[in-house]
């Protein structure tokens, strides 16, 4: 026995650490993966507001939140995180240690009649509430980067160059553009229907944003001046930044190893 491990130890050792890398392989894809729940709606228990993420990481951009006690529909887990959809039809991914599960189908029958009354009876003073006080409910403030600045003044200038108002960003739309211009870079692709949200008026309405109309410009160049040269020197797209309907917009900027930069304008009329 001894002379067997002797003349085969190199050929062990190789085993194992096969065998190692399997299991670990194994866990790590299993953390991920998706896994089916007993329980169809879950409440949740935390002393501050829940992030809601576009998915199952805290790497992932945040498009809402959740305050204590709100009820939502849980579909699965994925790793630590459930995919959810609020009572408002947002859905997104929360981290599982937030969320206590709820298996009693009257409990969130119960929860439901009990929002609907307070919507009726806050109706009339919501009603009169002016739309410049009105903030994103689920949006955290957004400060524009140095080239997003940059970016939002080059087309402003256009617009002004012909006689139009400039274009005011909208947290909202600002963290679609975003989440537009990642999602462009991360699964490769170059075309303004997301293999992750559809379109663009479908994604402004996974995230329960308000529109009346909504136009989407996208570019790949090494650099700013150039990608908005030529959606000027393209008339479909030079339509949509010299549209005098269109009064807010959301500006973003990715790293792409295939175009340099990325470049993502959302138009939207409320």
């Amino acid at each position: 026995m001894r002379n067997f491990l002797k003349r085969n130890k190199f050929l062990i050792i190789s085993f194992t650490l096969i065998v190692i890398l399997i299991f670990s392989y194994i866990y790590t894809v299993s953390a991920y993966t998706y896994e089916n729940l007993d329980f169809k709606y879950g409440k949740v228990q935390t002393k501050s507001s829940l992030n809601i993420r576009c998915g199952p990481g805290t790497n992932y951009n945040k498009v809402g939140k959740l305050s204590n006690g709100d009820y939502i529909n849980v579909f699965a887990k994925v790793g630590d995180w459930y995919i959810i959809q609020t009572l408002e039809n947002l859905v997104g991914a929360v981290s599982s240690q937030y969320i206590e599960p709820v298996y009693s189908e009257e409990e969130f029958e119960e929860y439901l009649e009990t929002k609907t009354l307070e919507n009726i009876e806050t109706s009339e003073t919501l009603d009169t509430i002016g739309s410049e006080n009105q903030t994103s409910e689920y949006i955290d403030n957004i400060e524009l980067t140095q080239e997003e600045t940059e970016f939002l003044n080059l087309i402003n200038e256009n617009r002004k160059n012909n006689g139009l108002s400039e274009l005011k960003i909208d947290n909202e739309i600002q963290n679609v553009a975003r989440l537009k211009a990642q999602d462009l870079v991360r699964n490769e692709y170059f075309s303004h229907k997301s293999p992750s949200y559809g379109t663009i008026n479908d994604m402004l309405k996974s995230f329960n944003i308000q529109f009346t109309k909504v136009q989407e410009n996208i570019a790949g160049n090494q650099n700013l001046k150039g990608a908005v040269e030529a959606w000027i020197n393209s008339e479909s797209h030079k339509t949509n930044i010299l549209n005098s309907e269109f009064e807010f917009t959301g500006v973003a900027i990715a790293e792409s190893s295939t175009y340099g930069k990325i470049f993502v304008e959302v138009f939207v009329k409320k």
